[in-house]
């Protein structure tokens, strides 16, 4: 057998992963320099994520805006466009899945009323933000997203392409 002599999980072509603290580090931890890194990726990972997630259920121009180099609010926007009040309610529902499925946790979620297919708000719009922590999450209606234009009031964060996922 080709493992014979070896410890089990490594062979030639297949050394044995370190699991674990990483060697050389007194405490095993990763400097901070390398964990903002870290951090600031899987933000990005997450909004990314999001956005496919909006799309999956058709949602319109979905757009995914950094942050952090113009706010300290949250590291990335996640902005679309649902054109009915169930579809809002899916959207939602499928993004906030999607992070589940991947060990996220949205915090909170608002804008969306109890039966979820319930009349819009007093203002007319619907408007669904969901916290997700360094990652926020924009849903409008067509006529809310107009009225409140956050790609305008942003427009100073680069946008994230999607074709490039």
């Amino acid at each position: 057998e080709r493992n014979e002599g070896r410890p089990e999980g490594q062979d030639e072509e297949r050394p044995a992963r370190h699991e674990g603290t990483l060697p050389g580090l007194r405490d095993g931890s990763l400097p901070d320099f390398i964990r903002r890194r870290v951090i600031a990726s899987n933000a990005e990972h997450t909004a990314l994520l999001a956005a496919r997630a909006a799309l999956d259920k058709q949602a319109e121009e979905v757009l995914v805006m950094d942050l952090r180099q113009v706010s300290s609010v949250s590291d990335f926007f996640v902005i679309a466009t649902a054109t009915s009040r169930p579809q809002l309610a899916a959207i939602t529902e499928h993004i906030e899945a999607a992070l589940r499925r991947v060990g996220h946790r949205v915090s909170h979620i608002e804008g969306l009323p109890p039966s979820r297919f319930a009349k819009s708000s007093a203002n007319g719009f619907s408007w669904v933000l969901m916290d997700c922590g360094s990652l926020v999450v924009h849903l409008f209606d067509p006529p809310a997203r107009q009225f409140y234009q956050l790609e305008r009031l942003w427009g100073d964060a680069p946008r994230i392409p999607l074709a490039s996922t």
